[in-house]
């Protein structure tokens, strides 16, 4: 958590200054990103406003990430010209990580952070990234995931149809979110990244936000995918607490990390509530495309969360596992 009360202020006026280098420029927005995977201090980030100077940021850059490495000592900037400025891409990922507790903030507190005005703002500067698979299209694809995620269960006409419009170009990176959600529960890096730029909770709560929307549209994305989906999710509640868990990875999981295993859960109870709903027959075992077997080492995996006594689980996560597992009996 941010503790110096000074800090912020010194960071807003670094990236903001005109005068500042774009070393120490690039060197601040990391650290904000750095300070923003942390959900203890996207309180005192979005107090901060400084989000609104990382947006500036992004809109004076090169719209193709391919430049954003580049050589760049132009405006009187002090070096020996060969620095290379990548800040776009540290203001994708103090976006994606920030974006990610916006969602908890809104539903623990009565006040609203974010306006649905300044997200679709935020959505609108950054829909041009996803035009390509890539490294950068990937956090602009989470990002986007998180910032539309209350509009998956808003009625409202004019943001439906533009988080339609929006969902539809980021469908293409959702397998890739999938790929990363697998090589981070592993402990592997992916293409163009290494293990631990993302956390383990960045990738989960992207599924976990697409698993429980309202609208069928949303979840519907998931369906071609859900066996290794669901795979997943097993996976990261067996680490949090089957045989006393594991010992957790630099991005997270594991027997202390009881956020992620909360996400999972949530996850799979949202997922498992549509595919019987997807499947006529309300077969979940054939829509999960799991034979006995492992639809029983889930149920054993839910009923060891049911039972675990980790202080951080809630009422509300213990009533999900159980919904998943009257899923699975009733099959």
């Amino acid at each position: 958590m941010i503790e110096r009360s000074n800090i912020l202020p010194i960071l807003k006026h670094l990236i903001q200054n005109t005068i500042t280098t774009s070393e120490t420029r690039h060197k601040s927005v990391a650290t904000l990103a750095l300070l923003a995977q942390s959900n203890s201090n996207a309180l005192p980030l979005l107090h901060s406003r400084i989000l609104a100077h990382i947006i500036d940021i992004l809109l004076q850059s090169d719209i193709d990430p391919s430049q954003w490495n580049c050589v760049n000592t132009t405006n009187g900037d002090a070096g020996d010209g060969n620095f290379s400025d990548n800040t776009p891409s540290w203001c994708l990922s103090f976006i994606t990580n920030l974006a990610q507790h916006c969602h908890d903030i809104t539903r623990s507190t009565t006040a609203c952070y974010l306006t649905a005005e300044e997200r679709m703002e935020i959505v609108r500067v950054l829909t041009p990234y996803i035009s390509t698979i890539s490294y950068h299209g990937i956090k602009a694809a989470m990002a986007l995931i998180y910032l539309l995620s209350p509009f998956f269960h808003n009625d409202n006409a004019d943001f439906f149809e533009i988080t339609h419009d929006v969902m539809t170009r980021v469908q293409p990176h959702i397998i890739h979110v999938i790929r990363l959600l697998d090589g981070t529960i592993d402990g592997r890096g992916g293409e163009g990244f290494m293990y631990g730029v993302f956390t383990l909770q960045t990738s989960l709560g992207c599924v976990a936000r697409l698993a429980t929307a309202q609208f069928e549209f949303v979840r519907e994305m998931l369906v071609p995918f859900a066996t290794e989906i669901g795979d997943c999710l097993m996976r990261i509640v067996e680490d949090f607490c089957v045989e006393g868990g594991i010992v957790g990875g630099i991005a997270g999981g594991g027997r202390e990390d009881a956020r992620a295993a909360s996400l999972a859960v949530e996850a799979l109870d949202g997922l498992t509530e549509y595919l019987v709903e997807y499947d006529k027959c309300g077969d979940c075992a054939a829509v999960f495309a799991f034979d006995a077997e492992i639809l029983r080492d889930l149920w054993e995996v839910l009923l060891c969360f049911e039972t675990c006594c980790h202080s951080n689980l809630t009422l509300i996560d213990r009533d999900r596992s159980k919904a998943i597992r009257h899923r699975i009996i009733r099959q």
